[in-house]
């Protein structure tokens, strides 16, 4: 799924923004860079060793899981298909900043866990889940006023 997410957002000529590891964080830049976009791995250490191999930028942070804080502020919106803390603190930090939170429905990820109940009362932040890469495709689309 996030391999296919990657690629999408690729094809849409938006670059790919991940903690720049492994599992999903891999599979969205290997979607990215297969179909042509830009992957950037914003990681936790201090050596750009620690990204994986799929990422065209790597910006070593040397801030542990507080590099979370830098991932969201570096994108306009965020994608979460996780279930991890990591995935959580993201959707946290992006619903204080007032980015929009997109899901896919079926995977269990803390995004689609919280979809339906408000994390406070900022005006702006939103969660949504989308059922279909169309659907998503459809959600970014909006934001950007295409």
């Amino acid at each position: 799924m996030a391999e296919e997410v990657g690629a999408l957002l690729a094809q849409l000529g938006i670059a790919v923004i991940t903690g720049g590891r492994g599992g999903a964080m891999e599979a969205a830049c290997r979607g990215a860079r297969r179909a042509g976009g830009i992957a950037v791995g914003i990681i936790p250490g201090d050596s750009a060793a620690e990204a994986n191999e799929w990422c065209d930028v790597v910006i070593p942070t040397g801030l542990g899981h507080a590099r979370n804080v830098v991932n969201v502020l570096a994108g306009d919106f965020l994608v979460s298909l996780g279930a991890s803390a990591g995935a959580l603190s993201e959707i946290c930090f992006a619903w204080i900043q007032g980015k929009t939170v997109l899901t896919l429905g079926g995977v269990g990820g803390w995004a689609e866990r919280l979809a339906s109940t408000p994390l406070d009362t900022r005006v702006g932040s939103r969660i949504v889940i989308c059922y279909n890469l169309d659907q998503l495709r459809r959600e970014i689309e909006a934001m950007r006023g295409e």
